[in-house]
């Protein structure tokens, strides 16, 4: 979904670049500006900094994803306290997440058969390899 709105902003943006050069041309010309410019222009604005706001909450995600942890696993990360362990390795995750079929994923829909291979609820932890050292960690498959 974060994906969608960064686009969708990305794509006003661009659509209105001309528009406020145009604006901004006629201001310095000292041509007076109407109430649809200043609209215009304030939405601009607004589109630049709620674009860089989601786009770095769309990147924050990512990378929780590569990882797979959530945000409040990746809050006691930072305070220095252990969570379990779910990172099955970048590819895995992202399946997890997205579903098997990396062509589909920014599809927004699923089927049954590109669903993500998790129900939401139950995942899958890394397994010890051996009793003598538990922090080493295998993916259970």
């Amino acid at each position: 979904m974060l994906f969608y709105v960064d686009l969708t902003l990305f794509i006003g943006f661009c659509g209105s670049i001309y528009e406020v050069y145009r604006i901004l041309a006629d201001l310095f010309n000292k041509s007076t500006l109407t109430f649809s410019d200043f609209v215009i222009f304030v939405s601009f604005c607004s589109t630049i900094g709620v674009l860089v706001l989601i786009g770095d909450f769309l990147y924050f995600h990512i990378k929780l994803i590569r990882v797979n942890l959530t945000t409040l696993e990746n809050l006691n990360l930072k305070r220095g306290i252990n969570s379990p362990d779910y990172d099955l390795g970048e590819s895995n995750n992202w399946s997890q997440v997205c579903g098997r079929f990396s062509w589909i994923w920014f599809c927004p829909f699923f089927t049954e058969d590109y669903k993500p291979t998790t129900d939401g609820l139950s995942w899958p932890r890394r397994a010890p390899i051996s009793s003598h050292n538990p922090m080493e960690t295998r993916p259970i498959v």
